[in-house]
């Protein structure tokens, strides 16, 4: 059933990825149209110059040896870029013992939350991926600004380790994001945490995954 909703949403996103590219495509074309209107030629150039590089980059940006991880950070990297949403990755993984499943329902939440919470604010849109393997552990880290947070009342939130009950969830009819992301880490024997600092409004997800729980 997992499996089943993750290639449901999977469905869905490739659905609404299409609605964007022929929203991009009419932009694009409308521009051209006005500069042959004015009968600008260099200025033709040049726009088809950076839109064919634009392209380009998004299809054949590698992020990670990882297949599954390479590809979520692609997705959502262009996704973010869609959305004016400057994105900066470092990620440096090769073979993991971890599910693609679990890496799909890890990263795809994290990077779905955190364009959510880009997209509440109107500009300095920014979010920062780091993935890595130190000591034997799977190690994610995303930040990215945050308006606001719906605190949950049952965790002061000045603490750097805060878990998943320490936020409400602002969806309509609740969310179940950091809870999901904190019971996969369970599976590996690790953790998520979710540090909030109130002073620059910024949002942490921190994740580590033990990449060999049977040794433990």
């Amino acid at each position: 059933m997992e499996i089943q909703k993750l290639q449901y949403e999977s469905i869905n996103r490739e659905m609404e990825q299409t609605r964007r590219m022929r929203h991009d495509m009419r932009h694009s074309l409308n521009r051209i149209s006005e500069l042959l209107t004015q009968g600008d030629g260099e200025a033709m150039k040049a726009y088809l110059a950076d839109l064919t590089t634009q392209v380009s980059h998004r299809e054949t940006a590698t992020y990670c040896s990882n297949t599954t991880v390479n590809g979520l950070l692609q997705y959502y990297a262009g996704l973010a870029a869609d959305k004016d949403i400057q994105c900066e990755v470092q990620a440096d993984c090769g073979e993991l013992t971890t599910s693609p499943v679990d890496l799909t329902v890890l990263l795809g939440n994290v990077m779905e939350n955190a364009i959510r919470a880009c997209e509440q604010i109107k500009e300095n849109r920014w979010i920062t991926v780091k993935i890595g393997v130190i000591s034997g552990s799977l190690v994610m880290e995303i930040v990215n600004p945050c308006r606001e947070i719906h605190p949950s009342g049952k965790y002061r939130l000045d603490s750097n380790f805060l878990p998943a009950a320490a936020f409400a969830s602002s969806r309509a009819g609740g969310g179940y994001g950091l809870y999901s992301l904190e019971h996969t880490a369970k599976k590996y024997s690790g953790d998520a945490r979710f540090p909030y600092d109130d002073k620059t409004k910024t949002f942490t997800t921190r994740i580590r995954l033990n990449l060999h729980p049977e040794m433990l």
